[in-house]
């Protein structure tokens, strides 16, 4: 590259031999097209997209695609410098170049790269010297032979409009073997994308790859001298979304600011450096009337064609939005639902800013039509939203009143959070007005500023002397519900809820069954997080009855979602897997519930797959669980505890350990003392699976000390502690009775009973532990539960082996479980061997190693010095040729020494 740039630098200008029959006619050639632009500023390293690209040129396509500023060129000019990479010729296409200006560009920057010509190659004819077909397919032969792939990029195409230009690209690419084409456009190019795309040959980069990371963010600001605290470095990453040149338009901003972060709070699009770019970059290129339709539907931070139709008085509105996406005007699909769009924030800031400071009327009246458009599409709060932003507070009051129950439950989703309310005497004279407020501000997760309004709609309720049963108390109360969920808040939401259950009236009307409803819901939601199982699952059916009744899916489905969890947790998988799926069928909904609802949902099939042993398939769902937005402590709780047993049951107990600190962290997984209990409890089985036993029973004394009988699951808990340490009478005294149908959870039952076994088998009474052995297999069998058998160990195998030869009425099933158990024994005896085994002073030791405890701790618990601890720990990490704690008890894994 460096001798090709140095030849187009004496190519300042030249004029290509062309047919006879266009004699009279010249093409020029700017060796300034054929170089990519040089750097005016310190650039960003960015060895990721560097990375990308390179993987990406083992495919015969890429196509890098994004709106003005997201710094295309940039990247591609930078990684095309680099001569280690190969021959690569440059071509940036300009406004009026067409298909023989690409040709003519382009065979002058190959040349000038070596990939054709020189001595010893075929000749390629000079493109307008011979037909283009002829041309083509001469270029194709030579870079088809090329003994190194060539690269050619084509910066801006979406100037090149010519449809001949595209066709010959497409056959080029087909026939030349080694050559890598590297598009970057604003718009996706017309050429055959589907069918690369369909071959797996093509590599697409788009704005999401392209935007500035945290870190990319702090090195250009850094490079500018502008000193941000790493929290507003991630607002000014938020607020431009990564745009790369709003970024750097900032930082020359804050360039000598005595106090930069004051600009990062303030910044919107009308901001004149940024407001000078997309004027020149993004309005300039769109016609009267998309400007105009740009201006009219910038009132909204969500767009539908239908919507943009209701605003503009037109009926193309799908169309532009479609051609907006395509043509990079800084507008982008919503992902996971088709036909809506939204602006990039500052572009569609910068277009309120203008429509208001035109035409306030137009501006208050377009928001009204919004709001209309949103209330008759079933989407409220957003129709709350934009009423306020028009200021219209009659329309706001009559949006809150008419759909409070939907508005309070399930908010639509992330608002405009730029309604500022009116002044303060106007929301004490209105206290309807200061609940708008409040519910606007929950649908934007602004629970302090919620709380505000609140408390001057209650001071205003209290003056008007609002009846307990009146629509504005009821609303209030529903709002006060909201919040104390948002902010994981169990007992207030009980609380809540039970006082909502008093005030409704005991009749049949629309907005009392609707009361009723959501205070069943969310009571059942509290009662579980609570722990009160029984009084949850009672509130929850009558939710969902009450639910079906008030035509309130939302709240039906949020109850059954809920149901699932339960049902899973008690061992009545089949039935959960129904339920559970059968909210994931529900129709999508538009709001915030349908997270939570499906993150529920999610969680009880995690634990069915768990319970039949399909372990890939529980952390599947578990992910999807984790990712779905929610406030709901039980499940938060619910999702870690599932994915620690997921962990414990692959032996996996630093993961475990990670997960169970993440847990503790998080502070809707221990809201209630009861979820904190639920995690300690989990603590424990870990303790157990790396020897700590005494630690293991330690953990669960404090809740033992405050009940008269252990709880059945402790007492499981407490039994496998007792057989871990060999003694079988112990554990056989721990455990809670389990046989009979009212003896708790099924899988709870099912753990007991093959403790019974084990320590039956232990107390050399083979005839006992067959048969406790054959009443838990009975118990397991109708549900699919396989955990328990396949997860249990070398000794749970050998039971199961010992049991198939003695006789079962499950002998199919049993077999299945042996020859599971079987194929795990024989994956581990392939792994490698010991050179030189260890002592049992060391196995001992690497079982503590599995769990977080210090050296000093494990030689307190062995009653041995810790130099002693040191030496066996050193003698460890030797003969399994480590040189860590995780890599010595993940070799042991795969030696089953663990």
């Amino acid at each position: 590259m460096a001798n090709s740039s140095a030849l187009l630098s004496e190519i300042r200008y030249a004029l290509v031999p062309i047919p006879d029959g266009r004699r009279g006619a010249a093409m020029p050639v700017l060796a300034s097209k054929l170089v990519g632009p040089a750097p005016r500023a310190p650039l960003v390293a960015r060895p990721r997209l560097a990375t990308m690209l390179d993987v990406a040129t083992t495919r015969p396509l890429t196509v890098v695609t994004a709106p003005a500023g997201w710094g295309k060129t940039t990247l591609l000019s930078e990684w095309a410098r680099d001569t280690r990479r190969g021959p690569t010729a440059w071509m940036t296409i300009e406004p009026g170049d067409d298909s023989d200006s690409l040709w003519t560009h382009l065979h002058a920057s190959l040349s000038a790269a070596g990939a054709i010509g020189g001595y010893g190659r075929r000749p390629v004819p000079v493109p307008l010297s011979v037909s283009r077909r002829v041309y083509l397919c001469e270029l194709a032969t030579v870079l088809a032979d090329s003994p190194v792939p060539v690269r050619i990029v084509l910066d801006d195409l979406h100037h090149l409009a010519d449809p001949d230009a595209s066709r010959d690209l497409d056959f080029l690419l087909r026939h030349a073997e080694a050559l890598r084409l590297v598009v970057a456009a604003r718009t996706e190019p017309s050429l055959a994308l589907h069918r690369w795309r369909l071959g797996g040959e093509l590599t697409e980069i788009g704005a999401d790859d392209l935007a500035f990371t945290v870190a990319e963010t702090a090195d250009a600001l850094a490079q500018h001298g502008v000193d941000l605290p790493a929290p507003d470095v991630d607002a000014l990453r938020v607020h431009t979304e990564g745009w790369p040149a709003g970024i750097r338009l900032m930082t020359r901003v804050m360039c000598g600011q005595a106090d930069p972060v004051q600009l990062v709070d303030r910044l919107t699009g009308d901001q004149p450096a940024i407001a000078e770019y997309l004027d020149r970059e993004v309005l300039a290129c769109q016609s009267p009337y998309e400007r105009d339709f740009l201006l009219a539907t910038s009132v909204s931070p969500r767009l539908h064609g239908s919507l943009a139709d209701a605003l503009t008085g037109g009926t193309d509105g799908e169309r532009i939005l479609g051609e907006f996406v395509r043509r990079g005007a800084f507008t982008v699909e919503i992902p996971g639902e088709p036909g809506w769009y939204r602006y990039h924030p500052l572009f569609a800031a910068l277009l309120r800013s203008r429509l208001r400071r035109a035409s306030p009327d137009r501006f208050s009246e377009l928001h009204g039509r919004a709001a209309d458009w949103f209330a008759s599409h079933g989407r409220s709060g957003a129709a709350l939203d934009q009423a306020l932003a028009g200021r219209d507070w009659h329309r706001a009051t009559a949006v809150l009143f008419g759909h409070w129950h939907r508005i309070a439950t399930c908010p639509d989703g992330p608002g405009t959070g730029g309604a500022a309310p009116p002044p303060e005497d106007v929301l004490h004279a209105a206290p309807e007005l200061a609940l708008a407020y409040a519910a606007h501000l929950l649908s934007v997760q602004d629970g302090i500023g919620a709380e505000t309004f609140l408390r001057l709609a209650g001071a205003g309720l209290n003056r008007h002397r609002a009846d307990r049963g009146s629509p504005a108390r009821t609303v209030y109360t529903v709002l006060r519900l909201a919040l104390a969920r948002q902010e994981a808040n169990p007992a207030a939401v009980e609380a809540i809820a039970r006082r909502l259950l008093v005030d409704v009236n005991s009749g049949h009307a629309d907005h009392n069954v609707r009361v009723r409803a959501i205070a069943r819901t969310a009571l059942g939601a509290a009662q579980l997080a609570a722990g009160d199982r029984g009084a949850a699952e009672r509130n929850l059916v009558a939710g969902a009855h009450v639910a079906d009744r008030a035509f309130l899916p939302c709240a039906r489905h949020a109850c059954s979602a809920r149901l699932a969890v339960l049902w899973a947790g008690r061992g009545e998988l089949g039935h959960a897997e129904r339920v559970a799926q059968e909210v994931l069928r529900a129709p999508t909904c538009t709001g915030r519930c349908g997270a939570d609802r499906r993150a529920a949902a999610y969680l009880a099939l995690a634990t069915v797959s768990f319970e039949r042993d399909r372990l890939v398939d529980a952390d599947r769902y578990l992910d999807l669980a984790a990712n779905q937005p929610q406030h709901d402590p039980f499940v938060a709780a619910g999702v870690a505890t599932t994915r620690i047993a997921v962990h414990h049951a692959r032996a996996d107990l630093a993961a475990a350990y990670d997960t169970l600190r993440a847990a503790r962290r998080d502070r809707e997984a221990i809201a209630t003392a009861y979820l904190r209990e639920r995690l300690t409890v989990a603590e424990a089985e870990l303790r157990i699976g790396c020897g700590d036993t005494a630690m293991a029973r330690a953990l669960l004394q404090p809740m033992l000390d405050a009940v008269r009988e252990p709880p059945p699951d402790l007492a499981v808990i407490l039994a496998r502690s007792y057989l871990y340490d060999g003694d079988h009478r112990a554990a056989a005294r721990a455990l809670p009775q389990w046989a009979d149908t009212g003896a708790g959870p099924l899988a709870l039952r099912l753990d007991a009973g093959l403790l019974a076994a084990l320590a039956a088998h232990r107390g050399a009474d083979p005839r006992r532990a067959g048969d406790i052995l054959e009443r838990t297999l009975e118990l397991a069998e109708p549900e699919g539960f396989r955990r328990p058998f396949t997860r249990g160990g070398q000794r749970v195998r050998r039971l199961l082996a010992n049991h198939l030869d003695a006789g079962t009425a499950r002998w199919s099933w049993v077999r299945d479980l042996v020859e599971t158990g079987a194929e795990r024994a024989a994956a581990a005896a392939r792994a490698p061997s010991l050179v030189e085994s260890l002592t049992d002073r060391e196995l001992t030791v690497l079982r503590y190693l599995q769990g977080t405890m210090a050296n000093s701790e494990i030689a307190g618990d062995l009653s041995v010095s810790v130099n002693t601890v040191k030496t066996h720990v050193r003698n460890i990490y030797r003969k399994l040729a480590v040189t860590g704690r995780r890599a010595a008890v993940r070799r042991a894994r795969e030696l089953t020494l663990l």
